[in-house]
């Protein structure tokens, strides 16, 4: 009785670690591994749409569109992290891979960016690249403007950043901007894994119900499984107990 005891126990506080170890985590992070990125939402520009802008200047001076079926030789892709299986070539999904491992590691948001306020956590994570012509336009001194479908709400306070090289690390983007409508304006100075931060108690934060679903479940059923493997470790010890009797 003594050993199966303490075996349970054992299993018990392996259960208890991780459940801290995921408490810990999920506190700033929601699970972003089975999201989609957010929808961009096309502007005008001389009386036709486009998914996103150079800038030169604060000035526009070329739209781009998105890279899709219907667009195949377009000049921006944006790719979520639950695609990065089925990633266009062009895509670096080796840093984008490193990127998210980073940002799952982590114990506090502050190990990414000491900057980043308490009480936030990251909403969305995505890759944004630029091919064609203009991949280049950053080292020309332009940006990029793109306006992404969020959901947030008016008012609410979001932060990007981004995670372009091993050096520099995860750095804000200076120019974001909630409209009011949902959507979010972005002026980025350079393109590699995105991540959008918002603050805990935002009514807009978005957990994505695939994973947040297997991860509820796991642990009900890690508990039922402690539970009946305690009810059965007492059944048998005292049937045990009686046949010594």
């Amino acid at each position: 009785m003594k050993k199966t005891a303490s075996v349970i126990l054992a299993v018990m506080m392996i259960f208890a670690l991780s459940l801290t170890a995921f408490a810990a985590r999920d506190s700033f992070t929601p699970s972003v591994e089975a999201k989609g990125a957010p929808e961009i939402v096309p502007q005008e520009f001389n009386g036709a749409l486009y998914d996103a802008f150079v800038l030169e200047s604060g000035e526009i001076i070329k739209g781009l569109h998105i890279v899709d079926e219907e667009q195949p030789d377009g000049e921006i892709i944006v790719t979520a992290y639950s695609d990065i299986e089925v990633a266009d070539p062009r895509v670096n999904v080796i840093y984008f891979e490193e990127s998210y491992k980073e940002i799952l590691s982590a114990q506090e948001l502050q190990e990414l960016n000491e900057a980043i306020p308490e009480g936030m956590l990251v909403r969305d994570f995505f890759d944004v690249t630029l091919v064609g012509t203009y991949e280049n336009i950053f080292d020309e001194g332009k940006s990029l403007m793109v306006t992404f479908d969020t959901g947030i709400e008016a008012g609410a306070n979001i932060k990007v950043l981004t995670r372009c090289s091993d050096e520099t690390g995860w750095q804000f983007v200076n120019k974001v901007t909630n409209n009011g409508n949902g959507t979010v304006t972005v002026i980025f100075d350079e393109l590699c894994p995105v991540i959008f931060l918002v603050d805990k108690d935002d009514d807009a934060v978005v957990t994505s119900p695939e994973t947040s679903d297997v991860n509820a479940a796991a642990i009900w059923l890690s508990l039922a499984a402690i539970f009946g493997m305690i009810s059965a470790a007492a059944f048998i010890g005292s049937k045990k107990i009686g046949f010594s009797k």
